[in-house]
């Protein structure tokens, strides 16, 4: 149903395309990046270290006019580790989005298609950094907004992706989310909204199956104290039902449970001449390679300084405790990760940077574990001028 929709709003979009006043634009980027690492697969009993060289171009292809907007990018990242060639990828990365503008009615679309090696998103799935599985995405979310008024907006989404992997090891999961939204813009400085949201999640093993269906609703607001200060929130409440079937030699076990729980995305922003800075917190639902829905609670700072034209250091940490979202009083899994960089900028299209990052992953209950990891990095990135074709 989701694809059938998303074809025919290509369709749609590409019918209604002007035939003149076009612009087309394309550019890229293309970074090489050196880094040692001490502890690649954040194992305890063995600490694999590897020199690692990933080499990354990245073009991205762009068509507007007064009503219509296409914008496409493709990555390439080739990855090699020296010391450890079993963890060698190739990764791939697609993406398409399109907007269509109407008096009082706007239509997006974005797709997306990606080609990655499964460590590389082990923090928010799995927590398994020593795997060599390859994981392949695909999603699709077409959104509809009408303008009720000058002042209010009314929206309607839908999402699906899908995941596989190359090691039976792991569950493919498919999702699906439908969202009515409602938005007020306020005073000069406020504005507020309302949704209500339905997902579903289907997880698949081996000998597995897990279903889950989980109902939110949620109230958005941001503020502006100042010119340089911002307040995002959304917070809710979400209901979720889910069972698990089980296939032995012995026969089909199946086993219902619910869980009610809160969600979350808050930000405080700070945007200077010189300095940026963001403080979030999320806790939110997510579904997991291993076949159960997680529910993980995250905090971010990220600040940036600005120390001359040409100079500015960085500097990220992150929080995030993941633990199930359906088996009460389970191990909870608590990753820590801090991250500073320098950067210079040589030219207007040459930037070097050098990284320092500091993994740890912590695991409670009967089975509990601390690991950590130390990598790194100087990396050197040369982005090309648009080229625009006008017609």
């Amino acid at each position: 149903m989701v694809v059938a929709v998303a074809r025919l709003i290509i369709f749609y979009l590409f019918a209604v395309m002007p035939v003149n006043a076009a612009n087309w634009s394309v550019d890229g980027t293309v970074e090489q990046e050196f880094s040692y690492d001490d502890n690649v697969r954040m194992l305890a009993d063995q600490s694999d270290a590897s020199l690692i060289y990933k080499l990354v171009p990245d073009i991205h292809f762009s068509h507007k006019t007064a009503v219509l907007q296409l914008s496409a990018n493709a990555v390439y990242e080739l990855e090699r580790f020296m010391a450890i060639p079993e963890l060698d990828r190739d990764n791939q990365h697609y993406s398409l989005s399109g907007q269509y503008q109407m008096p009082r009615t706007v239509w997006r679309l974005n797709m997306a298609y990606n080609i990655a090696a499964s460590r590389d998103t082990a923090e928010q799935n799995s927590g398994d950094f020593a795997t060599s599985s390859e994981r392949i995405s695909r999603s699709v979310s077409p959104a509809l907004s009408y303008q009720l008024t000058e002042i209010d907006n009314l929206s309607v989404s839908v999402a699906y992706s899908d995941t596989t992997e190359s090691d039976s090891a792991f569950n493919a999961n498919t999702n699906r989310m439908v969202q009515v939204s409602w938005s007020r813009s306020g005073p000069e400085r406020y504005s507020t909204g309302l949704s209500i949201s339905y997902a579903n999640y289907e997880s698949t093993g081996l000998n597995s199956l897990q279903t889950s269906n989980s109902v939110g609703i949620n109230c958005s607001s941001t503020y502006m104290f100042s010119e340089n200060w911002s307040l995002v929130g959304r917070e809710g409440i979400r209901l979720t039902a889910s069972e698990t079937t089980s296939i032995s030699a012995l026969g089909a076990e199946t086993t219902k449970f619910s869980s009610a729980g809160f969600t979350s995305e808050t930000a405080i922003a700070y945007s200077g001449e010189l300095l940026n800075g963001q403080l979030s917190f999320n806790q939110n639902l997510s579904p997991s390679s291993q076949g159960q829905l997680n529910e993980q609670r995250q905090v971010h700072l990220n600040l940036n300084y600005n120390m001359t034209e040409r100079l500015s250091v960085a500097l990220q940490t992150s929080y995030q405790g993941t633990e199930s979202a359906s088996n009460e009083g389970s191990a909870e899994r608590i990753n820590l990760t801090y991250q500073s960089s320098l950067s210079w900028k040589l030219a207007p299209d040459w930037r070097v940077s050098m990284h320092y990052r500091h993994q740890q992953q912590e695991t409670t209950g009967s089975d509990e574990t601390r690991v950590n990891s130390n990598r790194v990095m100087l990396s050197i990135q040369h982005n090309w001028s648009a080229l625009n074709l006008a017609r």
